[in-house]
C-alpha cells in the first residue's frame, strides 16, 4: 500500500515537472498564431508584446518566438531592428521559431515592424 502511494505522489510529480519545462511555459506564454517577444534572452522574462498580423511601431525586446500555425505563405515573419541593416526572418515553431534579437550584453533593441511572409 505504501508504494503504490509512492508511486502515484511520483508520477504526480514527474507530470508537474513536464508540464513546466521552459519549452512548455514559452508555449504557453504565447498563442498558437502569435509572434511573441520578450524582455529578456532565451524568451525568458515578461512577454512584452505579441501580434498576429504585420504591425509598424516600436516595442523592446531581447527575444522571440514565433509560434504561427503552418501556413503556406503565412507563417514566417520578417522583423525589422533599430540599428540593423538587414531584417531577421523568424521560422514557426519550436525550435526553430526561437530566437533572440542580439547576443548578450548588447542591451534591449527595438523592433519597429512585423511583416508577415512565406519562407526566408
Amino acid at each position: 500500500m505504501r508504494i503504490k502511494g509512492f508511486s502515484a505522489a511520483a508520477a504526480a510529480l514527474a507530470l508537474i515537472t513536464v508540464a513546466f519545462t521552459p519549452s512548455a511555459a514559452v508555449a504557453e506564454s504565447c498563442p498558437r498564431g502569435f509572434i511573441c517577444f520578450y524582455l529578456d534572452y532565451n524568451q525568458k522574462g515578461e512577454m512584452s508584446f505579441k501580434i498576429d498580423r504585420d504591425w509598424d511601431g516600436r516595442v523592446y525586446a531581447r527575444s522571440y518566438f514565433n509560434n504561427a500555425y503552418q501556413q503556406t505563405g503565412f507563417d514566417h515573419v520578417d522583423l525589422t531592428v533599430q540599428t540593423y541593416e538587414d531584417k531577421i526572418c523568424a521560422h514557426y515553431g519550436d525550435p526553430e521559431g526561437k530566437g533572440n534579437i542580439a547576443a548578450p550584453p548588447v542591451s534591449i533593441l527595438a523592433v519597429t515592424k512585423v511583416k508577415w511572409r512565406g519562407e526566408c
